[in-house]
Order: C-alpha cells, then sequence, then structure tokens
C-alpha cells in the first residue's frame, strides 16, 4: 500500500488516500486525526505544528511519507495502514466532509439512505458510522 494523496481536512484531521500496489484490496479513502499525537508529543519539532497555519501545510514525499516543514516532522504511513490515527467523527463533522447540513446527515440515517459502503449503528444516544471500514462517531 501506498499514501498517493493528503489534504488538510479541519483542526488536525486529514484525508488520506490509499492506492493498494499489489491490487487485493481496492483503493481506499480515510480521515486521520493526529490531534492527541501532537498533544502529547514532547518533541518541539512536532508541538511547534499544534498551529493548524503550519499542521495544514501537509505534503508527501517521494515515498508517500506524510510530511511537514523541511522533513521536520513526519508521521509512518504504516501507522496510518494499520488505523492507529482513524478519525472519530461527529455527525456535523461527517456532514462537512460530505458538504451537507447535519440534518440531511440525520435524515440518510433515518431514512436508511447511507451512501454505498456506508453503515450506521445507534449505541445508546450515539450513531456510529462505518465507511469503507472505519468507524466515524458521533
Amino acid at each position: 500500500m501506498k499514501i498517493v494523496e493528503i489534504k488538510y481536512l479541519f483542526d488536525y484531521k486529514l484525508i488520506v488516500k490509499i492506492h493498494n500496489i499489489k491490487g487485493v484490496f481496492n483503493d481506499s479513502e480515510k480521515i486521520i486525526d493526529l490531534e492527541a499525537f501532537l498533544k502529547t508529543s514532547n518533541n518541539r519539532l512536532v508541538e511547534k505544528y499544534l498551529d493548524k497555519s503550519l499542521f495544514s501545510k501537509v505534503y508527501l514525499d517521494d515515498t508517500g511519507t506524510p510530511c511537514w516543514g523541511d522533513n521536520e516532522f513526519d508521521i509512518n504511513p504504516l501507522n496510518i495502514f494499520v488505523g492507529k490515527y482513524d478519525a472519530q467523527l461527529s455527525v456535523t463533522e461527517y456532514a462537512k466532509r460530505l458538504g451537507v447540513t447535519r440534518s440531511a446527515v440525520l435524515l440518510q440515517i433515518k431514512d436508511k439512505r447511507l451512501a454505498k459502503g456506508v453503515t450506521c449503528k445507534k449505541i445508546g444516544n450515539t450513531y456510529v458510522i462505518e465507511v469503507k471500514g472505519k468507524k466515524e462517531n458521533e
């Protein structure tokens, strides 16, 4: 697998597109959240990326590794592949990702009209939305 595209979403969340080199699995897209990683880091070079204007300047190097600055900080792609940074998003954040209102997402859930590959379970008052094998919570 290789990361082929990465984009800043908001806060400390990124959209990552992964290409499966061997063709065993379909290419996929996931949202990762690096907030906890950044906030618990003791590395001064990493801590400075709590500044969202700096964090938003993520790029991929030639090997598909997400990097910041002049190679000051990078994330091992393997940690992304295994789900170490998978995001848990609220319905509101999920709606932002889709470019629709929160009400529209809730209506899709209620009417069971979620997009192909998206499932939803309600646990207490929390919706757990699974998109292509990744959980997103409200």
